[in-house]
């Protein structure tokens, strides 16, 4: 577990949704690659960039439907990728949202990085801060998201069918005990699980983080 905290002037909140299954290849190969340097506070915006590109594009929580419900887009941008994402028309007839996990982000990250909404573009969780604020090193970073993707890999192996983690979560929440035994106790383990993720999402990622709360 890593010690980090929001910094001033952090990014726009993204609502909170559930999570689906995460591949932790793309960690692996990023915690490899990374330099092993803390990003300067004073470093050039390009450096600052680069690294945040790296740990963003490795982690992907706030893509795939592990920690949001759903993106907000201006009218330019709902229009640019209506026809790749399934954006949809909120009651305010201005606004437009798609919902997570993002279609366009995979294995490899996200495939429109370069030209991703600029809500997408603007947030940035304490993990993020944390690095680009020379408080963390980067493989540090990389190590606490993939055991994060791990820890919910397995959970969501524990879960009963679902779309989404939170989902899932909730129903497995309020389900009876099972009666045997060691059924219970299994049980007992991922309902545990369950909320040591939803502390460490807490206070590794992003505090603003409603959860099981609205699941």
């Amino acid at each position: 577990m890593v010690a980090v905290g929001r910094a001033p002037g952090h990014g726009p909140r993204l609502p909170r949704s559930p999570g689906d299954a995460i591949d932790p290849a793309p960690v692996a190969v990023a915690v490899a690659a990374a330099p092993a340097a803390v990003a300067a506070p004073t470093a050039a915006p390009a450096a600052l960039e680069e690294v945040g590109a790296t740990l963003c594009r490795a982690c992907g929580l706030c893509c795939n439907g592990a920690l949001y419900a759903y993106v907000s887009l201006s009218d330019v941008e709902a229009a640019r990728l209506r026809t790749r994402l399934p954006v949809f028309q909120t009651a305010r007839e201005t606004d437009h949202d798609f919902a997570l996990p993002c279609s366009l982000h995979g294995a490899e990250g996200c495939t429109i990085y370069e030209d991703r909404p600029n809500t997408c573009a603007s947030y940035s969780c304490f993990l993020l801060d944390a690095v680009q604020g020379g408080r963390l090193r980067l493989p540090r970073a990389l190590r606490a998201v993939g055991e994060l993707r791990a820890t919910i890999t397995t959970l969501e192996a524990a879960l009963p069918p679902g779309d989404s983690l939170w989902e899932r979560a909730a129903v497995a929440r309020s389900a009876p005990p099972p009666r045997d035994p060691r059924e219970r106790a299994g049980h007992a383990a991922m309902l545990r699980g369950l909320d040591e993720l939803e502390q460490r999402l807490r206070d590794e990622v992003d505090d603003r983080l409603p959860l099981a709360a609205e699941a």
